[in-house]
């Protein structure tokens, strides 16, 4: 194994954990069957969009139960308070003034 095929390595162990994490945050995970395909695959883009179209269709329940559940008012209540929290960051840095 090679420098190269090692940071390639180690790239894949940090997207899994991450890819892991952010799971346990979703309302619904939609997982293609993408097994077997590299990502360098760009041939068998059309047979990757027709897995993740039928990953989609088997989770569409759930989707439309979040629509109706008050999920876009919780999404933006959210997307809210990430607005804030980063606009609070932003006004408490100091701006060097010129001169």
């Amino acid at each position: 194994m090679d420098g190269v095929d090692e940071i390639h390595r180690a790239m894949e162990i940090v997207c899994f954990h991450l890819n892991n994490q952010s799971k346990e945050y979703a309302d619904v995970v939609i997982e293609p069957d993408v097994k077997g395909v590299e990502w360098t695959d760009f041939l068998k883009y059309k047979d990757l969009i027709r897995e993740g179209e039928e990953a989609a269709e088997s989770e569409i329940e759930k989707i439309r139960a979040l629509l109706t559940s008050g999920f876009r008012r919780r999404l933006f209540q959210r997307a809210r308070g990430v607005v804030l929290r980063l606009t609070q960051k932003e006004s408490k840095r100091e701006i060097p003034q010129s001169g």
